[in-house]
């Protein structure tokens, strides 16, 4: 079965255009609450948004570590970064 390209979700777009949106609301939304979107947040989120697929926590990890080698050490900092409340 192949995907239609008028399916929504699959048409061509400007992916960068959405997720940089959903970065600026995604720190609104830290800001109204009071919360930080950290560096290493925002890297994680961009991870999930630009995969049409579900992520895990190691699969995340394994992407920081290949962008970014400080960012995925072992200090539990981008596993706690890369679960669902994380954030």
């Amino acid at each position: 079965m192949s995907i239609q390209p008028n399916i929504i979700g699959f048409e061509q777009h400007n992916h960068n255009h959405c997720i940089n949106k959903a970065l600026q609301e995604a720190k609104s939304i830290c800001q109204q609450k009071a919360l930080r979107l950290t560096p290493l947040r925002e890297q994680v989120l961009t991870y999930v948004w630009q995969s049409h697929r579900p992520l895990g926590a190691y699969a995340i990890m394994d992407m920081l570590a290949k962008d970014s080698p400080q960012a995925a050490g072992s200090d539990g900092k981008s596993r706690h970064a890369a679960t669902p409340f994380g954030l």
